[in-house]
């Protein structure tokens, strides 16, 4: 393993129910998430991307192989401490029924310790997504658009200050303006708090707009993986080479 791999995969195999005679869907994945950067996990659909995530977020273990943070196998780390290490936003906002300040608190709930001062820190965190925590603090979160959702999701995994932060398509459904400011405020993050940023995104310009390095996975296989420069304009592997000039592979 690279000193520099924040997150290590090692020969990760995934089967469909679990028992050795299924049939997998991750096949023997071996790659590093190098840390400090944001890494593009791309694809055609159905091709193992949000599976991956899943793995790397601990929701989903591994049938063989073995997973580490910063050099640790996954299997050694509490659930919770893995979960606030290692945070995770899905592509629709999670939220729970109740207010922002309801589902802002709920992290520390489930760790089992809320600081005292947690709330000063989300009202920070709101400020940081242009949500003023006095006028959202105490509204339903049903009352809110789609990508206001999003920005909650985001601060509430980010408030337990996580060393790697995992995207499920977090843009797939928004409009264009939301888009753009959640690639320039996840870019600023990663960039002032050298925060660790995997993407899976099925938008090849989101990949190029956000990424430093990249994943290309097809089938529950690592096509390759690479600088971004590299992967998304000169590839080794011919199927990258088709899948980013946007033909069917």
């Amino acid at each position: 393993m690279s000193d520099r791999a924040h997150i290590c995969l090692n020969n990760v195999v995934l089967r469909a129910s679990g028992n050795e005679n299924a049939v997998s869907i991750i096949h023997g994945i071996s790659g590093d998430i190098i840390r400090g950067a944001v890494t593009a996990i791309i694809g055609p659909s159905g091709s193992g991307k949000s599976t991956t995530l899943r793995l790397m977020n601990g929701l989903s273990e591994p049938d063989s192989g073995e997973i580490l943070l910063s050099g640790v196998p996954y299997r050694q780390i509490p659930p919770r401490q893995l979960r606030r290490r290692v945070g995770m936003v899905f592509q629709e906002p999670t939220l729970l029924p109740g207010t922002v300040a309801t589902n802002l608190q709920f992290p520390f709930q489930l760790l089992g310790k809320i600081p005292p001062d947690w709330a000063d820190s989300a009202r920070s965190w709101l400020k940081q997504v242009n949500l003023d925590p006095n006028q959202v603090w105490d509204r339903d979160v049903a009352e809110f658009s789609l990508g206001e959702k999003q920005r909650i999701a985001l601060v509430r995994t980010l408030l337990t200050d996580p060393e790697v932060l995992l995207l499920d398509e977090p843009t797939a459904s928004l409009d264009p303006g939301n888009t753009t400011f959640i690639i320039n405020i996840v870019q600023r993050w990663n960039q002032e708090k050298h925060l660790t940023v995997v993407w899976v995104t099925h938008t090849l310009d989101v990949a190029r707009q956000v990424a430093d390095r990249v994943w290309v996975i097809r089938g529950g296989y690592l096509l390759e993986e690479g600088d971004a420069e590299t992967v998304l304009y000169h590839p080794h592997r011919e199927e990258t080479r088709r899948f980013v000039n946007g033909d069917i592979i």
